[in-house]
């Protein structure tokens, strides 16, 4: 069994970065930026944002827009105690993940979590790992091991071949000790350098960053293609649903030498009487598939009629739950 580490009680805030345009995901002048557009009938970004207000343990969501997205954000329709009024991003995702970290400087959290508003999938358990980390860590990120082959090349011909032993594909969230950050990304903010995540800025200044597993699911959407792998990840998960299926039998006692119970033969003075062998157990549990499938019991399909002349066992109508 997996012990969480103990962590006193911390505040966690996280930071949604949704300030970019979404140029790659094939956006025009009439569409909406990608983070605005439906994913299975819900905005991305409100998937992604509804996905840290389920969790008891935050305590703050702070989403960081686009200036010119006021309206779109306004019209997700969210409303929480929890989640505080959009912060205005920059013009790089490293301007507008320091703008968050500014707002948050006002009332700072112990911990701050920072997400991709395209990451609309992350997993409860990734995000507590994540958290369970910066419990003895300064920082943390998910990441998935590389399994294709890697090739550095200078665009025409290549250099070498990486060991992908030790490359990962970094994902978010990525959590970090809030003061720890803040102070990295300030200092980041005066170097002209631009980062690719807020884990190189930690690394940059000298924080050790733990890695923890991330998850096949976790994608995110950046192509016009990507839209398609998502509503497929909707549809997969609703395919995949869970039925629970009930029903009784009931049969008396006549004079014999065994009861039939889930298969077995009982040694017994009584027998069960029925039409077939009356195992009030089997009937059970066939009569809670019929229920879980909606397709009433197994009376319906095997009434006593059918044992006139056509060999096939009738059943009754059980009652055993099955899960």
């Amino acid at each position: 069994m997996r012990v969480r580490p103990y962590m006193p009680s911390k505040s966690i805030a996280v930071i949604v970065v949704a300030a970019g345009q979404g140029e790659r995901a094939g956006n025009t002048a009439t569409s909406l930026p990608k983070q605005y557009r439906p994913v299975a009938g819900i905005p991305m970004l409100a998937r992604t944002i509804m996905t840290f207000l389920e969790l008891p343990q935050i305590s703050t969501v702070l989403t960081v827009i686009h200036p010119d997205h006021a309206k779109h954000y306004a019209d997700l329709g969210l409303d929480d105690p929890r989640l505080e009024a959009p912060a205005i991003g920059g013009a790089t995702r490293q301007a507008s993940a320091m703008a968050g970290l500014q707002t948050l400087a006002k009332s700072p959290p112990d911990l701050v979590l920072i997400h991709d508003a395209a990451r609309p999938f992350v997993e409860p358990s990734l995000v507590n790992a994540v958290i369970d980390q910066l419990a003895v860590h300064e920082a943390c990120l998910p990441a998935l091991p590389v399994t294709d082959t890697i090739k550095r090349s200078d665009g025409q011909l290549v250099l070498a071949t990486e060991d992908r032993k030790t490359i990962f594909a970094a994902q978010t969230p990525q959590g970090f000790r809030f003061p720890a950050i803040f102070a990295a990304h300030r200092r980041a903010s005066e170097n002209p350098h631009q980062f690719t995540d807020d884990a190189e800025i930690a690394e940059w200044a000298g924080l050790r960053v733990a890695v923890t597993p991330g998850s096949s699911r976790n994608i995110k959407i950046t192509l016009p293609e990507d839209f398609d792998r998502a509503n497929n990840v909707i549809e997969t998960a609703m395919q995949m649903e869970t039925r629970i299926g009930t029903g009784f039998d009931v049969h008396q006692f006549e004079r014999g030498d065994s009861v039939w119970l889930a298969g077995i033969e009982v040694p017994h003075d009584r027998k069960l009487k029925g039409h077939s062998d009356a195992d009030v157990a089997l009937h059970a549990l066939t009569d809670a598939i019929y229920g879980a499938l909606g397709e009433g019991d197994i009376g319906t399909h095997f009434p006593p009629a059918m044992s006139n002349g056509v060999g096939l066992p009738p059943t009754y109508s059980c009652a055993m739950p099955l899960i």
